[in-house]
């Protein structure tokens, strides 16, 4: 939950109020590369394609469902085409 957490404060210090999955996903993705504790992954190799398992992205999932109970972050449901970069992407709006 901290690298969620610590994300979404990213992007409110810079006046950004929404965020979407994928590339929260992604965020993820490669603050674990960076902190070398993706599972499998050899030392010092580049991969061009590095995807969560079904069980983190639940996980993923889950963490955001108590971060909208808590009130700090909501589901923006507006067809906004500069928010949605990805088909099928969820956008999250900052509380």
């Amino acid at each position: 939950m901290d690298i969620i957490t610590a994300y979404i404060q990213t992007k409110k210090n810079s006046n950004e109020d929404f965020f979407t999955y994928f590339v929260l996903c992604k965020y993820i993705i490669n603050f674990a590369d960076g902190a070398d504790k993706l599972e499998g992954k050899e030392k010092n190799t580049y991969y061009t394609s590095i995807v969560l398992s079904q069980k983190e992205y639940t996980r993923v999932s889950r963490l955001l469902w108590d971060l909208i109970l808590d009130k700090k972050i909501f589901v923006d449901f507006s067809n906004n085409s500069y928010t949605t970069r990805y088909e099928n992407d969820t956008v999250f709006g900052i509380l």
